[in-house]
């Protein structure tokens, strides 16, 4: 560990000296808090919400194949109606058939689209309903219980950086870990 102010100015701001074993104590003792804080939280309300969302968005799903298959059939129908209109000398009749098929082609293009994004929408749904189920609930209780090799393996995965004061500790959390739970606190 090397001062920030020693390495700026040569000199440390900072003149407390922490032992490892006492650290290691102090992260243990925060990342337990941290941990426990989302102890409070019931993710399974959140994972039930987000399973629910993704069944709406599954219904929607539904209709935009039953709406897309009528078009397919939509198309195939104004197909043979130009093949017919080609042979006829009726232009009007043959720009209208014209008019219909691709006006029928761009909502079928739209149609496609939009199943698209959402099938994309349910696949980041199912993402993080599965981080949810990872993460906290588990890393909780094996922090709790395990040897000491696993709680490091645990903050290696949990803690980004460790700022040391003379009055303090920081610990920064990973990005992904904590913005996930956040975000889910806020919805609940």
């Amino acid at each position: 560990m090397v001062c920030k102010g020693k390495q700026k100015t040569g000199h440390c701001e900072y003149n407390r000296n922490y032992r490892v074993d006492v650290l290691e104590e102090i992260v243990k003792k925060e990342i337990k808090q941290y941990l426990n804080t989302y102890k409070k939280i019931d993710l399974k309300k959140s994972i039930i919400k987000k399973t629910e969302k993704i069944l709406k968005k599954d219904e929607k799903i539904r209709l935009l194949k039953q709406r897309i298959s009528y078009s397919e059939n939509r198309l195939i129908e104004l197909k043979k109606e130009v093949i017919s209109a080609l042979m006829s000398t009726n232009e009007n009749n043959n720009k209208i058939i014209n008019e219909k098929f691709d006006k029928e082609n761009q909502n079928m293009k739209k149609l496609k689209e939009d199943l698209q994004k959402l099938e994309e929408k349910i696949d980041n749904d199912n993402i993080k309903i599965k981080q949810l189920k990872e993460y906290i609930p588990n890393w909780s209780t094996e922090f709790e219980e395990s040897s000491l090799e696993t709680k490091r393996i645990i903050l290696e995965k949990l803690v980004d950086k460790i700022y040391l004061y003379n009055d303090k500790v920081e610990i920064i959390i990973k990005y992904p870990i904590s913005k996930i739970i956040e975000t889910e606190k806020e919805r609940i």
